[in-house]
């Protein structure tokens, strides 16, 4: 599919729930790769699946890029699963940076 909210619906679906996450992975990874401006479900959903698949250094920025283009508690619990998970110290230091203000931005909805 074209659509980036329907492709990482079926991606989670397939990786998640089907077992399948090579297949899921590719689906995602096509869909990043063809979008000029990835939409936050679709960040989440390619981090997600990175993060199951055990890739949780390199789902850090996706799932960063998710949760400040979207905020939601769903999307912040996936991120920080992965960012605990993850040896990137870039990443926490973005945290500690940033998060303030993501954070701030999620408190005033």
């Amino acid at each position: 599919p074209n659509d980036e909210a329907v492709t990482a619906r079926l991606a989670l679906i397939e990786g998640e729930r089907l077992g399948r996450l090579d297949e899921a992975l590719q689906s995602t990874q096509a869909a990043v790769a063809r979008s000029t401006n990835c939409r936050p479900e679709l960040l989440e959903a390619h981090g997600r699946l990175l993060t199951a698949a055990g890739r949780k250094d390199e789902a850090v920025p996706f799932l960063e890029r998710a949760a400040a283009a979207q905020p939601s508690g769903r999307t912040w619990a996936c991120f920080l699963r992965a960012l605990s998970a993850s040896q990137t110290r870039s990443a926490i230091n973005t945290v500690r940076r940033d998060g303030g203000a993501v954070l701030g931005g999620i408190n005033s909805n």
